[in-house]
């Protein structure tokens, strides 16, 4: 991507097209390209929006380039303008053909990425689009590979499972608003391109008496209208200041008990796939639970979540892939299955693992984190939701040279959305995280994810832990972004356990050492790190639901200590 400016407000050029902000309505037409798309080197179909390898699926653990195709006529005659052909989201790598002209790749999996195929289109006719979909990941993809046999924390499902249409933009279009507010004033920057590449900018402002404020439990939505003589877009908004204030997240100027539950956005029947109602319903379950705040983790989820949660006053923690870069050392040594411990065995190994280390340092993958991280901001930027920007989570960051990466991230969110704090999920490590990690140094909102009371201590360590990173940072917030414990419904101990992990942790909030607490997970997910042996096998069994959606006792007790709260 290439960055310009325009009436000094920046903007990206990606594939010949400037990238652009998510409006809620626009009337420009679109021709669906969703359906049954051809796989040639196996003679089989798949529907598009939809993942290959689900669970039980022949695919399932198919792993390289796997070719696409589909033929549709796009009709009508060309005219002025641009026709701009969009993926929504895809898994991992995506290069696409159209009519046999290659238009290019993207490797930023669950964000959009836009063609422009004005002048490759046949008018009237028969096209055939192939994309080739490459879910191989490497050291420089997001999430990235640490190691060979690394498996990251969630089965990655790969197709292409958000929307895929053809937009047909006029001769001049809005392709980037940023509205803000701030007190009662609304100002607004729009940036105009014509088909020639021309960007002309505009700016609005103006005092509403009295404004209807969004907050979570008042969420109030405001809409700002776009109209052009060549349209009409439409983008919605909320009135309400984020700030830090000593030890406190605000909202308003009032002070924010964090309630938050982490999101996978996956599903047993359609992988990332996703449709739109079960992305409602599970984020209405964290409502239910009165919650405030969904973590949609570990990459940008659809647009559906962002759109439901400013709908239901539900806060937004959205992020990147950036997952455990550099972490393959703890991984290896201490990682969940057998085929990761395998990698320490001898000094060469014991070598390949300190060296991968140093991964999120490296400038090659930092250009790939900065990529994604610039395109969900330029995505999402207008929902009143977002209550953080998340540039990473869990990786090797307790060096000098991870403290300068993490530094150029939280800079690019500052200069790209300074009304949000940057936020990053920290790895904790007993004994070294309190003292060496550099997150704590850069970040204006301390996160971490902990788990004390399942992979290390007991419950009542977390305490101590906490106290010891409050004396050294007494004027940040603290905010716990993971803990929980696996559980089973076949085990009642296990289901005990996660009670009372939670409980303890949530009275952390109460005493008011933390800011609020993010449990780790919703319901539970498929993930490849755990094995065969235990009671859902292949499956991380953190959540407060099973994948089946069936609620275990620590949901119910979760809802009372939170709706008690108000």
């Amino acid at each position: 991507m290439t960055r310009y400016e325009c009436g000094g407000v920046p903007y990206f050029i990606e594939n010949g097209l400037p990238y652009p902000t998510a409006f809620f309505e626009q009337d420009h037409p679109r021709l669906n390209l969703n359906g049954t798309y051809h796989m040639p080197d196996l003679d089989k179909t798949i529907e598009i929006p939809g993942c290959f390898n689900k669970i039980g699926d022949f695919l399932e653990h198919f792993e390289g380039i796997l070719p696409l195709e589909h033929k549709f006529v796009f009709s009508g005659e060309k005219s002025r303008g641009i026709r701009r052909l969009c993926l929504e989201g895809f898994f991992h790598n995506a290069e696409i053909w159209l009519n046999g002209t290659r238009l290019g790749q993207s490797c930023d999996p669950h964000l959009p990425t836009y063609f422009n195929v004005t002048d490759i289109l046949k008018y009237g006719d028969e096209n055939t689009l192939r994309i080739e979909i490459d879910n191989r990941i490497s050291p420089y993809t997001l999430p990235p590979r640490q190691f060979e046999g690394h498996k990251p924390g969630w089965k990655l499902y790969a197709g292409v499972f958000r929307e895929l249409y053809i937009e047909s933009l006029p001769e001049v279009y809005c392709f980037k608003a940023d509205v803000r507010t701030s007190g009662d004033e609304v100002i607004s920057n729009l940036l105009f391109a014509d088909a020639e590449g021309n960007v002309s900018h505009a700016k609005y402002s103006q005092i509403v008496e009295n404004p209807e404020r969004w907050s979570p439990e008042s969420p109030h939505l405001h809409v700002f209208k776009i109209e052009t003589p060549f349209g009409s877009q439409s983008v919605r908004f909320g009135f309400r200041d984020i700030a830090i204030a000593e030890r406190e997240i605000q909202i308003d100027g009032q002070a924010l008990k964090i309630k938050g539950v982490c999101r996978h956005e996956e599903h047993y029947d359609h992988g990332h796939a996703l449709p739109k109602e079960i992305t409602r319903q599970e984020l209405f379950l964290i409502k239910d639970l009165g919650g405030n705040l969904a973590r949609l983790a570990h990459y940008p989820h659809r647009e559906d979540a962002y759109d439901v949660s400013d709908e239901t006053g539900l806060l937004v923690y959205a992020e990147v892939a950036n997952y455990q870069a550099g972490l393959g050392l703890v991984q290896g040594l201490f990682g969940k299955s057998a085929e990761l411990r395998k990698n320490k065995q001898g000094l060469r190994g014991l070598w390949r693992l300190l060296r991968s280390s140093r991964q999120l340092t490296d400038p090659k993958y930092l250009d790939s984190v900065k990529r994604s991280l610039i395109k969900l901001i330029e995505r999402e930027r207008n929902h009143p939701s977002v209550l953080f920007w998340g540039v990473g989570n869990e990786c090797f960051s307790i060096t000098r040279k991870s403290k300068k990466a993490l530094l150029e991230l939280k800079q690019l969110v500052t200069e790209l959305d300074s009304t949000r704090p940057a936020a990053y999920a920290a790895f904790t490590a007993p004994g070294i995280t309190p003292r060496f990690e550099k997150s704590l140094e850069v970040f204006d909102v301390i996160c971490v994810n902990e788990y004390y009371g399942w992979y290390y201590g007991s419950a009542d360590d977390a305490k101590e832990y906490w106290e010891k990173i409050a004396k050294r940072f007494p004027g940040k917030p603290l905010l716990l972004t993971e803990t929980g414990s696996d559980a089973y419904l076949s085990d009642s101990k296990s289901l005990e356990k996660q009670c009372d992990l939670l409980q303890s942790h949530w009275k952390l909030v109460e005493k008011n050492l933390l800011s609020g607490v993010c449990v780790w997970l919703l319901k539970d997910f498929a993930c490849p790190e755990y094995g065969e042996d235990l009671p859902v096998p292949g499956h991380n069994a953190k959540g407060l639901y099973t994948k089946e959606y069936k609620e275990k006792p620590a949901a119910d007790m979760l809802r009372g200590l939170w709706w008690d709260e108000g």
